[in-house]
């Protein structure tokens, strides 16, 4: 449990009643380990079974509840541990018992990837056979134009590097660019979600469209036409690597007075000749904007817990494009 005011500490009690700040070994932290845990189920309430108690210093507190769950039956990958978060204003008044009750679920993401504009996606027609696991592979995964024209990728008219269909609504370049240096990355490698009945975990905390904008005196309007004065939708050179990589990403979520500024991007990783890649480890979602350089390649951002950047991708890749400005 995370406070962003003092919560535990070393209180003064000579009076008859707590001060109202720590004396001492302040903090804004307290962990509650419960051994080995125990089961949680939707089959009771019984606060002896799938409950437990902390000590809070008295007082109005905004708080941010982490619980850790332990998935050890049927992940096929294994065990996997994570958090589920939960946001709670408390007033705690001195000897009084507060319950704090939480749907405990994780969110539930689409299945859905694209090749880039794809008019469908990968797996339409396919989907009791999507591969679900880490380098799962199936062949029905959409090879050619001819063979599979509404889940084939867009090929843009000579000179057009702009999406339709889709994607259409996905972020422009200009826009990737500045999410990518301006939106404050945070990677948070412990929230949990499920994608395809599996559970999972890692994803990046973006700063949204609208506040960039606003620290940044510009428009959402600017944004999507140019970054810093250029329009790089009419770029004709390939953009160099790393040219547009940040490498200053933070390890945790934002806190809870600032988390409203923000929007978060699962790790879903991709598909790739009809195999699942790199899920939990990096996220890749399609741009409206395709390369005049390598017409089949389309760019997009690309991100995993230690850097974000803009990438340019083969068209005919599974990605997401769940990234809307």
């Amino acid at each position: 449990m995370i406070s962003e005011d003092a919560i535990a500490g070393t209180y003064d009690f000579s009076t008859g009643t707590l001060s109202a700040e720590p004396v001492s070994n302040s903090s804004k932290t307290i962990t509650l380990t419960t051994g080995g845990g125990f089961p949680v189920t939707n089959t009771t309430t019984d606060i002896n079974a799938n409950g437990a108690y902390m000590v809070i210093a008295p007082g109005t507190h905004s708080l941010t509840v982490r619980y850790w769950l332990r998935n050890e039956t049927d992940n096929p990958d294994g065990t996997i541990e994570g958090t589920v978060t939960k946001y709670v204003d408390l007033t705690c008044e001195a000897g009084k018992i507060y319950d704090v009750t939480a749907n405990l679920s994780p969110q539930e993401l689409s299945s859905e990837y694209y090749m880039w504009v794809a008019k469908k996606e990968y797996w339409y027609g396919f989907k009791d056979v999507q591969p679900k696991d880490a380098l799962g592979f199936n062949d029905n995964y959409p090879k050619s134009q001819s063979a599979a024209p509404d889940r084939w990728h867009y090929v843009p008219p000579t000179g057009v590097n702009w999406a339709a269909n889709t994607a259409a609504n996905c972020p422009t370049v200009n826009q990737i660019i500045w999410y990518t240096q301006k939106g404050d990355p945070h990677w948070d490698g412990t929230e949990l979600w499920t994608l395809l009945g599996r559970l999972r975990k890692g994803g990046m905390w973006l700063k949204k469209q609208e506040v960039i904008a606003a620290e940044n005196h510009t428009t959402p309007q600017n944004m999507y036409a140019a970054y810093n004065g250029t329009d790089y939708r009419k770029a004709t050179y390939e953009f160099p690597e790393y040219s547009f990589t940040n490498n200053s990403v933070v390890n945790g979520r934002p806190e809870k007075s600032k988390i409203a500024d923000y929007f978060y991007l699962p790790a879903k990783g991709f598909y790739r000749n009809g195999q699942l890649q790199y899920v939990c480890r990096y996220g890749y979602y399609w741009s409206a904007t395709s390369s005049m350089h390598n017409p089949d390649r389309s760019l997009s951002l690309n991100f995993s817990s230690t850097s974000i950047s803009l990438g340019s991708n083969y068209q005919f890749y599974g990605f997401s494009e769940e990234l809307k400005y």
